[in-house]
């Protein structure tokens, strides 16, 4: 008969590599937390800091600035022109007495006139601005007081200063007076782009001496 011997194996041998082989498990699936809250960030759409190594912490993502330049256009006159008195002789009369400054730093602004009524019939009122920045339309009519005329286009950014502003009175050969009397003219700086516009308004003064009937007879006698 074969003698079988027992030995007795202690406990520890097998518990401690045992626990040893749980802590190499645990190490190994545990998740990154940092890893994680980056993870759920993109998802989200949001940039999250992530601490790099160096310690200093980085951020990411993306703004929209929108940036704009609103429209100044400043217009200014030096007040009103001298009146504007027609002889028999000479029915036309012309005023500079006047001039106007303005700033802009928009392109292609324009300066426009209008007139508050219409003038008589056979009396006719023009008006001519200076320009260094735009075109200048030269002599234009406001006789009519219907709609705003254009007197300079194509006006670059900048700044216009003492340009003269002309006005010009002619009276038909048929009108035997004319009443003294005014009307207003309205300049205005408008930018069309943006619908802002800056308006100053003048007084002119209009009228027509004619020799009386008495002054014919006693010129004649």
């Amino acid at each position: 008969m074969v003698g079988i011997e027992h030995r007795s194996v202690p406990a520890t041998n097998y518990t401690k590599p045992m626990r040893r082989s749980l802590r190499r498990t645990s190490s190994r699936t545990m998740v990154n937390p940092t890893l994680v809250l980056v993870l759920c960030g993109a998802l989200s759409g949001f940039a999250v800091p992530v601490a790099a190594q160096s310690g200093d912490v980085l951020a990411r993502g993306s703004h929209v600035v929108t940036l704009g330049v609103r429209p100044i256009t400043v217009l200014a006159t030096s007040g009103d022109p001298l009146p504007l008195l027609a002889l028999s002789g000479g029915r036309t009369q012309t005023d500079v007495s006047t001039f106007y400054s303005l700033t802009s730093n928009v392109d292609n602004v324009l300066v426009e006139a209008a007139l508050d009524h219409a003038l008589p019939a056979g009396t006719h009122l023009e008006v001519s601005l200076s320009s260094t920045l735009g075109r200048s339309h030269r002599w234009t009519d406001l006789s009519s007081g219907l709609a705003s005329a254009v007197l300079v286009s194509n006006m670059r950014r900048g700044l216009e200063n003492g340009q003269s502003i002309a006005y010009r009175l002619t009276i038909d050969d048929d009108v035997d007076s004319l009443e003294l009397q005014s009307r207003t003219v309205s300049l205005s700086l408008r930018d069309p782009v943006s619908g802002s516009s800056h308006t100053v308004h003048q007084v002119v003064t209009i009228g027509l001496f004619a020799p009386s009937a008495t002054s014919h007879t006693s010129s004649a006698e």
